[in-house]
């Protein structure tokens, strides 16, 4: 199970209150001493301007250190990494402060250092790095979303978010380029991500028996603790049925149910290298247009990444987002300042890659795209 959306921030902090029960306690992190089970638990006051006392920054601060060294997977965060040396400066001039003014410090802690599935939220502010934002492309006609559209000499299909598993029409797609090689454009605008795995399969019935699909390196960064802030993020982000990740966090819950806090923290990076190949018995021979715009974000681009390297695709539009190289977020909340803290624990690196907060640049670049005129 991945989880890659680049979610609105409105509709996934709205969507906590759905979750919220339980008063943690103001004087140690919301985890200490508690079993791992209340973890599924949040108890927090968007929007609501609170004032800190110095004790109780400091406090948040050391809550926040264990989040970063135990969950997040922006890679080598060590004693000596600069962001905890950031953090620990800040806790050392520590001052009397409101929740608002306290997220805006923290987030200054990541300056230089991008992830745009990062984030914080507090008070009256809410804190994250922001991708490309290119014009957006606009069409010479509207067609619908998810159901595929035959105009003869080409077949259109906008995909939308890319849930796990993926919708029906989604699978109906991949199974009709499986078994035709027709002119398509795939129209990727609008969507924020969700899950790899329809692009990992369009891959494979476009791409040739046995040629290599570009590769991706994963760095998952596993612990009781990560696992636990993830798999409040698929509640959040798919409801109580956790999309396809029903089964693993139930699982996640039983094995931490009975562990106490030392015991959530140790954590170990799994590295796999993903390696995917063709599946067509004959060359793709038609040509694929991808739209694209800065509405095209996380697993969005994974698509932009894999398809993009196929001789026949073209990619078309401006700019994707660049919410690229980190996924698998865990939510989680500072107890003070009641600070909505998600941080992705997978990071991944490609070789067909592009820059975080940068994306994909388009092929043909434009803002405007007469479906009719296009050359095929």
């Amino acid at each position: 199970m991945q989880t890659r959306g680049l979610f609105l921030t409105f509709f996934v902090f709205s969507l906590l209150f759905l979750f919220s029960h339980g008063t943690h306690a103001a004087t140690s992190c919301p985890w200490q001493n508690q079993h791992g089970a209340d973890f599924f638990n949040l108890d927090v006051k968007l929007g609501q301007e609170k004032l800190l006392t110095d004790s109780q920054v400091r406090e948040d601060l050391d809550c926040l250190r264990i989040l970063l060294t135990n969950v997040y997977s922006y890679g080598g965060i060590g004693n000596d990494h600069v962001i905890l040396k950031r953090l620990e400066d800040l806790s050392t001039s520590a001052q009397p402060s409101s929740n608002t003014e306290f997220v805006n410090q923290i987030f200054s802690l990541h300056l230089g250092f991008i992830d745009t599935h990062l984030s914080y939220q507090a008070g009256n502010s809410e804190q994250h790095f922001s991708g490309n934002q290119s014009p957006r492309v606009m069409l010479s006609e509207d067609l619908e979303e998810g159901k595929i559209i035959d105009r003869g000499p080409y077949v259109y299909f906008k995909t939308g978010r890319v849930p796990s598993p993926i919708t029906k029409t989604q699978s109906d797609f991949i199974q009709f380029v499986r078994k035709q090689d027709r002119n398509l454009i795939i129209d990727l605008r609008g969507n924020g991500g969700g899950d790899d795995g329809f692009a990992h399969e369009l891959a494979r019935v476009l791409f040739t028996m046995g040629e290599p699909i570009p590769k991706t390196i994963k760095n998952q960064l596993l612990s009781p603790l990560g696992n636990i802030g993830y798999c409040l993020s698929l509640a959040i982000s798919y409801g109580p049925e956790m999309g396809g990740g029903k089964e693993y966090c139930n699982q996640i819950r039983e094995s931490v149910t009975s562990l106490q806090f030392a015991q959530l923290l140790p954590y170990h990076y799994q590295t796999k290298i993903e390696s995917l190949q063709g599946e067509r018995p004959v060359l793709y021979k038609s040509k694929v247009y991808l739209i694209i715009d800065s509405t095209c974000a996380s697993s969005c681009e994974t698509i932009v990444e894999k398809l993009s390297a196929h001789s026949r695709v073209v990619t078309i539009g401006q700019h994707t987002y660049g919410a690229l190289h980190y996924s698998n977020p865990g939510i989680f909340v500072l107890p003070n300042s009641e600070t909505v803290v998600r941080l992705p624990t997978l990071r991944q690196d490609y070789e067909n890659d592009a820059g975080e907060g940068v994306g994909y640049q388009p092929k043909i670049q434009t803002t405007n795209i007469d479906l009719d005129s296009l050359s095929f």
